[in-house]
């Protein structure tokens, strides 16, 4: 699952790794998905960073409240709308992909070293 949709065979985008190591001693790592997309860089080495981007909001189903034009309400999983009383949508929902993102980072086994240690 990657920035909360699980793969589907009738899955109509397109998903994109970009990989940059322009800055020195750090890189970075971007997964699109349509327009939205997760980023991981490390700054200057030390600290790693994980961050979620929300342009299409639409593409993530939350649970709420629908209210419908004969003025019923229902309860159910439907597309995160936009606007500013969402964010509280948008920062769950970020923070469960950039989870995830790491989660599944934790499980890869490499026994490389990053940057060769410094000694004096």
């Amino acid at each position: 699952m990657l920035l909360g949709r699980k793969w589907h065979e009738r899955f109509d985008g397109e998903v994109q790794t970009r990989y940059k190591s322009v800055r020195e001693p750090g890189a970075c790592i971007k997964h699109f998905m349509k327009r939205n997309w997760l980023k991981m860089y490390d700054k200057l080495g030390l600290l790693l960073r994980v961050e979620t981007v929300i342009n299409q909001p639409g593409e993530f189903k939350i649970l709420r409240e629908r209210r419908h034009r004969d003025g019923r309400e229902s309860l159910g999983w439907f597309a995160m709308c936009k606007g500013v009383g969402n964010l509280h949508h948008y920062q769950s929902q970020a923070l469960a992909c950039n989870q995830r993102y790491l989660d599944a980072l934790a499980e890869v086994e490499n026994p490389t070293r990053l940057m060769p240690s410094c000694s004096n």
